[in-house]
């Protein structure tokens, strides 16, 4: 009799302890073996019974990503902030947007960080840097990255995305050289990383050799811009004509004393490589004046190669987001579909829309950007406004319920 009533409290006692085991707690154990989509089913249904815990909901934002429902992270993530998740999970949402191409919405978190967190400085100014760039805020990008690179001027990073935005954004290919063989020379980041620069390296000393200059700056020194470095020959330097045979006087760029008027930087032409610097004076050219209205015109009749000539010569502030959309579709049909992307991008940033995001999945889809393809269709398709754009992404695969404990 004692030996049942011993084995009765036994039995008795095991399904209480089994009870006293949290759906967090079999989620915890799915999640360390990689099972995240068993994870999440608990780490959901104790979301259900109220929970408030700020690292429940961060391992579901985690336990997200890994099985591809982005939206459902980037809800998790921010519960996890308002129930005190503290700066750690604000880092990996600001990391987590930057990821997935939702650069406004990084913005905004790493200034916040920069707010709130003053001891990982200089990497929240380069990626608050980063964010920008492709956020459509090429100016305000420049300020951040060159300040991320004064503050460790040995770490190569900002020197890339330094070289980036003076490439594709504020089109001064001619500085970009010397950020790029900074960040070749280091000799740090992925191989694939610095054979890329390498390769726009060469193809842009092609086209801009006559404006670089070795002295603009120093591997592992603190950049300091010098504009009003004078030229002493300022016709020979821009590659256009001077007057007749009249002596050259030094002008100082920018300077609006000057008699050959103030000297504006503009984009960068890369089809035919001629030069996209446009002096301003009184009367000029009416052929070097950019026309925002003849690369409309020349987009609606598909003269793709016109269109993106024209738009290359117009200030980045001026373009609105048809015009960067219309720049993007123009590159892709011209078989530039990385550039294309970034352009696109700049777009969707600004005002999301299917037909925007259509040819952007197709410019990351040829350009081989297969991450950017997989993270875009994740983020849209459950959006019914974007099933026709969204037709052509990989279908996902098929999700396994978990198993009731």
């Amino acid at each position: 009799m004692n030996a049942k009533f011993r084995m009765l409290v036994a039995v008795l006692s095991l399904a209480m302890l089994s009870a006293c085991v949290s759906n967090r707690t079999y989620g915890d154990r799915a999640f360390e073996q990689g099972k995240f989509n068993e994870a999440l089913d608990y780490y959901e249904q104790e979301i259900k019974d109220g929970s408030k815990d700020a690292e429940l909901y961060h391992r579901a934002a985690k336990a997200s990503i890994a099985v591809g429902s982005f939206s459902s992270a980037e809800r998790y993530y921010s519960q996890a902030l308002r129930y005190g998740g503290g700066l750690n999970v604000a880092r990996e949402l600001g990391d987590f947007y930057i990821s997935t191409s939702n650069y406004a919405s990084a913005v905004r978190v790493y200034q916040f960080l920069l707010r709130e967190d003053p001891s990982q400085k200089e990497p929240i100014y380069n990626n608050l840097g980063t964010a920008l760039m492709y956020a459509g805020r090429p100016f305000d990008a420049e300020s951040y990255l060159m300040i991320a690179q004064q503050m460790q001027p040995k770490n190569p990073l900002p020197y890339l995305n330094l070289g980036l935005l003076y490439d594709r954004f504020l089109k001064q290919p001619w500085i970009a050289i010397n950020f790029y063989d900074c960040f070749v020379d280091m000799g740090q980041g992925q191989k694939e990383q610095r054979q890329q620069a390498q390769q726009r390296i060469r193809e842009l000393k092609k086209k801009w050799n006559h404006l670089y200059s070795e002295d603009v700056l120093n591997c592992g020194e603190a950049y300091s811009p010098q504009p009003d470095k004078p030229v002493a020959d300022l016709a020979a330097a821009l590659k256009v004509e001077g007057e007749g045979s009249k002596e050259p006087k030094a002008i100082e760029i920018g300077n609006p004393d000057s008699p050959v008027g103030k000297v504006e930087v503009e984009r960068m032409v890369e089809d035919d490589g001629s030069t996209t610097v446009v002096v301003n004076n009184n009367t000029p050219p009416p052929e070097e004046k950019p026309s925002l209205s003849t690369a409309r015109s020349a987009f609606a009749a598909k003269q793709y190669a016109q269109a993106e000539k024209h738009y290359s010569l117009v200030p980045v502030a001026k373009l609105d987001r048809e015009d960067k959309r219309d720049l993007g579709i123009a590159l892709l049909e011209l078989q530039r579909p990385s550039e294309a992307a970034s352009w696109l991008e700049l777009s969707m940033n600004e005002r999301e829309d299917p037909q925007t995001l259509e040819r952007l999945i197709e410019a990351y889809r040829r350009s081989n950007q297969d991450e950017r393809v997989k993270t875009t269709c994740a983020r849209y398709r459950s959006k019914l406004e974007y099933k026709d754009a969204t037709k052509n992404c990989p279908v996902p695969a098929p999700t396994i319920p978990a198993n009731a404990p």
